[in-house]
């Protein structure tokens, strides 16, 4: 016997496939980022423009890898150097360090780190 379909079967089956062209600011916010538009990509053209000759604050390098180790995981140079930027950036200077390095995980697409990282500090956005 023929298997039958039922009828949202094949509707599912019929439905137009969607592209979505990927825009990481708009993924960035959907994923409960908070930064505006424009300091997320001034952040993401510094790291593209390969400013990482620029010299940060050593205890802005130091807060980087001591919420990295304490969770037992890695930067990559990319969030390290997110981190930093957004970390010394003047129109952010009001957030926690915390909020700055959850959005920085957030910026590079890292859930896994997110996830894990603000499930310790969940009162972050309560901020």
């Amino acid at each position: 016997m023929a298997d039958v379909l039922t009828e949202n079967e094949v509707a599912i089956q019929h439905r137009p496939f969607e592209i979505r062209e990927s825009d990481p600011f708009t993924e960035y916010r959907e994923a409960g980022g908070i930064l505006e538009e424009n300091v997320f990509d001034e952040a993401l053209k510094a790291f593209r423009k390969k400013e990482q000759a620029h010299k940060f604050g050593f205890s802005t390098e130091q807060q980087a890898k001591s919420f990295a180790a304490k969770f037992r995981f890695e930067l990559t140079p990319q969030q390290s150097f997110l981190y930093c930027f957004l970390r010394e950036e003047e129109k952010l200077m009001t957030l926690p360090d915390q909020k700055v390095f959850a959005e920085t995980l957030l910026m590079t697409r890292d859930f896994r780190k997110y996830s894990k990282f603000t499930l310790a500090y969940p009162q972050i956005y309560n901020q």
